[in-house]
């Protein structure tokens, strides 16, 4: 490799392995990042530089010839060329589908995962920019990249104290999940709150999260479907069906009143749901849609604890398994969790309301939670204090049915004092 000590143009950089390598844009002046990138984060054992004009070849191809490994965002060929400046939006239709159909069907989610160990990557920008604090944080993202210009949503919370660290570093690609880092730190006090307890919840039939998806064509593309969300309470209190879940694909579950517009009964009348998409898409078997609000329930120790969710995506890869039965695996729920409604749901936790309801406690619980403020609920405003959550949530699920609505009853806070925290004024004990 021979490049001059003041070119700027971009390289093909490529960390390589036995497994395959990863292309990374770079210039003279970064290569020193770019390698620290291979070897320290990616755990690459070796690197390659092409000069500009040339053609980077090997298992990933090029952008424009695609090949046969790794993974693709935000342009190229099939072929395995990881762009690190595009932003992880959900996929988008395809304007050759097909629409119109009368395929419905109704999904529950029979697990969820977190993040809370910080194990999984994915989820979807939110904000449209990839906010972080430096070079090194956002993942080694090339100087010309947004990741490299800091774009922040938002300020630092006032609410949050002086002492205390500010987490609000988008994931690569611009991912905003900032809710795996807050259940990370709430899971040490207690592990009602982690994705193996609260997926047990769920196999028992104490509650579940109903996907809905109607005029589908059935086919692996359709440019126009409907989506709907709705909170699921306990299965054994469906006035139609009180069982315990079979997850075969008939469960009829009871759905929260608050869901839909008007009640339904044990006469099977179509749902007007509260939280839709009408304009939702399914493309190569993933349903994709956008909700400008949600409400789910988990259960926690027998407590309804409401997460009230904005600006929802949804991705739910759809399939059927050998019998017929539709399957959604590692769907992503993805949107904005306003931190006043974050207080509510830690309030309403009765173990863990219990355990901070002490002026000690209560300024801990808000610097825990105003920490990972990334987002504004009104939209970006990098002179605004922060005032949401962005929350990720993957989930499998198996078909189902919509039962008749119950009123899931809504348990006040444990600890009033910790429902009224905000992130503006840090809490003093009286």
């Amino acid at each position: 490799m021979t490049v001059g000590p003041e070119s700027t143009a971009v390289l093909d950089f490529f960390c390589v392995s036995e497994s395959g390598r990863l292309r990374i844009g770079a210039t003279a002046a970064t290569l020193p990042v770019a390698l620290w990138c291979c070897q320290v984060i990616g755990g690459f054992d070796d690197y390659e530089v092409v000069t500009p004009g040339t053609t980077g070849v090997g298992a990933g191809g090029s952008s424009s010839t695609g090949g046969t490994g790794g993974a693709e965002m935000g342009g190229g060929g099939s072929g395995g060329v990881v762009d690190l400046c595009a932003l992880a939006s959900v996929p988008e239709a395809d304007p050759q589908a097909a629409s119109g159909g009368d395929t419905e069907i109704t999904v529950a989610v029979r697990s969820l995962r977190l993040g809370e160990k910080l194990d999984i990557e994915g989820g979807f920008d939110l904000d449209d920019r990839c906010t972080c604090q430096d070079l090194a944080i956002c993942d080694c993202a090339p100087p010309d990249c947004p990741c490299a210009q800091p774009s922040p949503a938002c300020d630092r919370p006032s609410g949050l104290s002086p002492a205390a660290d500010w987490v609000a570093c988008d994931e690569p690609h611009g991912v905003d999940a900032s809710s795996k880092r807050l259940f990370n730190r709430v899971s040490i006090f207690d592990d009602a709150l982690t994705s193996p307890n609260l997926s047990l919840s769920i196999e028992a039939g104490l509650w579940s999260v109903l996907l809905h998806i109607e005029e589908y064509n059935g086919q692996p593309n359709d440019d126009q479907v409907v989506v709907s969300v709705h909170a699921a309470g306990p299965k054994t209190s469906d006035p139609c069906q009180p069982a315990l879940p079979e997850w075969k694909g008939n469960d009829a579950w009871p759905i929260d009143r608050d869901s839909v517009v008007s009640p339904i009964s044990c006469a099977n009348e179509p749902a007007l749901p509260k939280f839709i998409d009408q304009f939702g898409y399914v493309v190569d078997g993933q349903v994709v849609a956008k909700l400008n609000r949600a409400t789910i329930f988990i259960v926690v120790l027998g407590v309804n604890v409401p997460v009230r969710l904005r600006d929802v995506r949804l991705a739910l890869p759809l399939r059927q398994d050998e019998l017929g039965v539709w399957q959604v695996s590692d769907g992503i729920i993805s949107g904005q969790w306003g931190i006043a409604d974050v207080f509510e749901a830690i309030a309403t936790f009765d173990k863990v309301g219990t355990a901070f309801c002490n002026p000690t406690n209560l300024a801990f619980i808000q610097n825990i939670v105003c920490a990972y403020g990334d987002l504004r609920l009104e939209g970006p405003a990098s002179d605004q204090p922060c005032d949401a959550i962005s929350f990720f949530a993957e989930v499998d699920g198996v078909q189902a049915r919509l039962g008749a609505t119950i009123d899931l009853p809504l348990t006040p806070p444990v600890c009033p004092d910790l429902a009224a925290l905000d992130c503006i004024t840090p809490y003093e004990p009286p």
